[in-house]
């Protein structure tokens, strides 16, 4: 049975800016994005979402592919490891050349040019992976900073849940 949560049933309201864009979050978990200012409005500005801005049907499709993934390779990946992917599709819409080639052209002609940036995009993002991964694995110091500072957090994190 699914359950049908109200969007203005809340308490808290916040106003928080990540990475330049503008967001509100509720404490019943609902998000929305500002649009920006003197910019074209996107698809999911101004909408309060529950943050799965993704359609039944991409949602359905993604766990198809993850399914199909698993089944060829072995693996036991889930939604949360595709971030990667969604991360360089949100780069290119976010690119407003790239947004106004998608919005401005045939689906058949833009696609395989889509294609290759993705592409471009996906590798850069698992270069980065390998990069961080050795300098994580080779470098003593930045890896200790880095697991004081997690744990920092994830004692934080853990008095506050309690």
């Amino acid at each position: 049975m699914i359950q049908v949560a109200d969007i203005d049933a809340f308490q808290t309201e916040l106003r928080i800016t990540y990475r330049g864009e503008t967001y509100l979050a509720r404490d019943n978990g609902a998000v929305l994005r500002r649009a920006r200012e003197g910019r074209r409005i996107r698809p999911l500005d101004e909408t309060w979402t529950f943050g799965n801005p993704f359609t039944e049907e991409e949602t359905r499709a993604l766990s198809e592919i993850i399914a199909a993934f698993n089944d060829r390779h072995g693996t036991d990946f889930s939604e949360e490891d595709y971030v990667r992917f969604e991360a360089a599709r949100a780069d290119i819409v976010a690119d407003e050349d790239w947004a106004a080639r998608l919005r401005n052209n045939a689906p058949g002609d833009v696609r395989p040019h889509f294609d290759t940036e993705f592409m471009r995009r996906a590798i850069q993002a698992f270069q980065r992976d390998n990069e961080m991964r050795n300098a994580f694995l080779t470098d003593e110091e930045a890896r200790r900073m880095l697991m004081d500072l997690m744990f920092r957090r994830a004692v934080r994190e853990a008095g506050e849940a309690a």
